[in-house]
């Protein structure tokens, strides 16, 4: 059970949240429960929406921003978030695997586990796959809006609203 107050779309009147309960509709077909506990705050709904927009434009497709997303959830043992990503990843077409694309993954795991502290040894390490500076940033920007959105399910505790799914290593 939600720990804050989930709010119905339909009985929304602040014309702000309204609107972006309306932008959220259009993505997902309905307001997950993750935007209508935001709900308890415009300025946190406002703001998380401007960081997935900020995160669309990164240079990564958007199955691979899924892939970073699960992978943070992962090791945040964030299963809302883990069964949204999971069930986002599902909708889009797939890229194959490469090894630079698992080097990002492998790095986001050690980034979120290490709370931020990485080697020098290590980001050059993830160069030398092929990342570049430009992407090396955008992988924190999108390890970032992960762990928001990730803490933020922690502490709110909504119904999960997607297919669950297993953690990895759950039995």
């Amino acid at each position: 059970m939600s720990r804050v107050q989930t709010y119905d779309p339909k009985t929304i009147v602040n014309p702000e949240t309204k609107s972006m309960f309306d932008q959220v509709s259009k993505k997902f077909g309905r307001v997950p429960n993750i935007f209508r506990n935001m709900a308890n705050s415009p300025a946190v709904l406002k703001g998380f929406l401007s960081l997935e927009e900020a995160g669309a434009q990164t240079s990564f497709s958007p199955d691979f921003r899924e892939q970073i997303a699960i992978a943070v959830s992962q090791a945040n043992q964030c299963y809302y978030c883990l069964a949204a990503h999971s069930a986002l990843l599902q909708s889009l077409p797939k890229t194959s695997s490469d090894p630079k694309k698992e080097a990002i993954l492998s790095f986001v795991d050690v980034l979120v586990k290490r709370k931020g502290h990485v080697s020098d040894i290590e980001v050059e390490s993830l160069k030398n796959t092929g990342v570049s500076d430009q992407e090396l940033t955008e992988i924190v920007l999108l390890v970032a809006i992960s762990l928001f959105s990730n803490y933020f399910n922690l502490v709110t505790d909504p119904a999960v609203d997607f297919p669950e799914v297993q953690l990895a290593g759950a039995k």
